[in-house]
């Protein structure tokens, strides 16, 4: 079946960017550059004559923001992908985040530095594989075929009642220990910002199990969402720092560009922070998590690998799996992008699939009874 080229608007208050970027995306399989705009207003003109299907959209342009710009055109064309280019300062990051959590599909980081040609392939790979995943949840969703496991979902579709993989366990899995979990561990990445804004808003004032996430992010935009959640859950949400102690009733966020890891102690978990290489490209990574709390927690712990690109918590999944922990997985449906919980899934590490609406209700279900000895 014949598929036209998918239409890409550049939104850019700088004219050497607005080159740079379409040099970067010209012969881009599949897609092709429609326009180009200098600021909001033409931005928007533009969009009612070309009807982009794709807006590659500055953060911080004089006038009308980025974050601005947004909102109208999820007003005026809610169906158009927004991806957002933006700078590594902390006012980008935090209207970054804004902008994810208002309807951005995703963000991308300006490259920094001075060889040309090394940013317009770092750039080209980021911007084309954001491109690929709208594609994707195109054609899934006017074919109707079966979610792919980078294909993407709205995140506001409507999520079915939890269900229990029939999984086979890698290997001899201990039995469970006897009460509820001592931790909780997230591992996500794109159309974070937005689950993890319905998860912790919805988790009672008095959730008495420690949680902590690794979200894939840059550095400050890690403090500008724990920021931004905090100001929204009944829990404490802080970005993590090498020492800090965790205890229940908070939500650390790992920091971006560092690894994070659990460790025991009497007076609560302490937080192991440090630059360790990344671990297939990630850092934070959600498999350095894992394990953490595989080594210190056993099968006191439970993972929840939610919507993401890549495989990242797969094998962090399989460690606390081993060790006896309760691992949930976001499902296709609400997920903006069903490459994490799909890899977990299909490798047989997955005891339950929550869709993102019964998050909450879920941990908070496993935080207050036992979990029970064995495998059902």
């Amino acid at each position: 079946m014949f598929t036209a080229p998918r239409k890409i608007l550049i939104v850019d208050d700088s004219p050497v960017y607005r080159r740079f970027v379409q040099q970067t995306l010209e012969g881009l399989q599949g897609h092709r550059i429609v326009g180009q705009a200098s600021d909001g207003v033409t931005a928007l003109q533009a969009i009612a004559t070309l009807r982009p299907d794709v807006i590659t959209l500055d953060v911080e342009m004089p006038g009308m923001s980025g974050l601005e710009v947004l909102k109208q055109i999820k007003q005026i064309s809610p169906q158009t992908e927004v991806i957002m280019l933006s700078s590594l300062t902390l006012q980008s990051a935090s209207l970054t985040i804004q902008a994810i959590e208002s309807g951005a599909f995703d963000f991308v980081l300006k490259p920094q530095g001075t060889d040309l040609e090394s940013n317009r392939r770092k750039l080209h790979k980021e911007l084309s594989e954001r491109f690929q995943v709208i594609s994707q949840n195109v054609t899934r969703n006017s074919g109707g075929g079966q979610p792919q496991p980078s294909s993407s979902r709205p995140a506001w579709s409507p999520t079915p009642t939890p269900t229990r993989v029939a999984a086979s366990p890698p290997g001899n899995v201990p039995r469970r220990a006897m009460g509820s979990p001592q931790i909780i561990v997230i591992g996500i990445s794109t159309g974070g910002p937005q689950a993890l804004r319905s998860v912790v808003s919805q988790l009672p004032s008095d959730f008495s199990v420690p949680i902590a996430v690794v979200q894939h992010m840059p550095p400050l935009f890690t403090r500008s969402l724990a920021e931004e959640l905090d100001r929204i859950s009944p829990l404490q949400v802080f970005e993590g720092t090498a020492g800090d102690i965790l205890r229940a009733g908070q939500i650390a966020i790992a920091p971006g560009g560092f690894q994070m890891r659990l460790q025991r102690s009497a007076n609560g978990i302490v937080l192991r922070v440090n630059d360790d290489p990344p671990e297939r490209s990630c850092r934070p990574s959600v498999n350095v998590l894992f394990r953490s709390a595989a080594e210190q927690f056993g099968g006191r712990a439970v993972g929840v690998v939610m919507t993401g690109m890549g495989d990242d918590g797969t094998e962090g999944s399989r460690a606390m799996r081993e060790q006896g922990a309760h691992i949930l997985a976001q499902d296709a449906r609400s997920c903006v992008v069903y490459g994490m919980p799909c890899a977990v899934a299909e490798a047989g590490l997955v005891d339950e699939v929550v869709g993102l609406n019964d998050v909450a209700s879920k941990l908070t279900a496993l935080s207050r009874r036992p979990v029970l000895a064995g495998r059902s």
